[in-house]
C-alpha cells in the first residue's frame, strides 16, 4: 500500500455511516445532504471524530475556500420544499453561506 495513503473521503448519511466516516476517514464528501441539515450532520461528525480521538480540523472539515475550491456545482432543486423562484433564491442564499 502506498504510504502516505492518498486521502479517504466518504459520502455518508446514516448514522453508522457518519460514524465510520468520523473514525476512520481523512474527510467527508456531503453529496446529496439536503442544506436544512447539513449543518447538523457536519456537527455530528466533529463530535464523533473528537469522541475518538480525532482532531475535525486535521480531516478536511473546512470551508470549501479554505479547502481550495474555487466554484462550487449545486443542484438547488434537490432541497424539499422548492417550488417557486423565491425558494431557488432562498437556497441560493443559503449555499451563497457555505461557500
Amino acid at each position: 500500500m502506498q504510504k502516505p495513503h492518498p486521502p479517504i473521503y466518504l459520502a455518508a448519511y446514516s448514522p453508522g455511516a457518519l460514524n465510520r466516516a468520523a473514525t476512520l476517514a481523512n474527510g467527508w464528501h456531503p453529496v446529496g445532504v439536503p442544506l436544512d441539515g447539513l449543518e447538523q450532520m457536519t456537527d455530528g461528525l466533529k463530535s464523533m471524530a473528537q469522541a475518538a480521538g480525532r482532531d475535525p480540523a486535521a480531516r478536511g472539515h473546512r470551508r470549501h475556500q479554505d479547502a481550495g475550491a474555487n466554484a462550487l456545482v449545486v443542484d438547488p432543486t434537490f432541497s424539499p420544499g422548492v417550488s417557486s423562484a423565491a425558494d431557488f433564491v432562498r437556497i441560493m442564499e443559503q449555499i451563497r453561506g457555505l461557500a
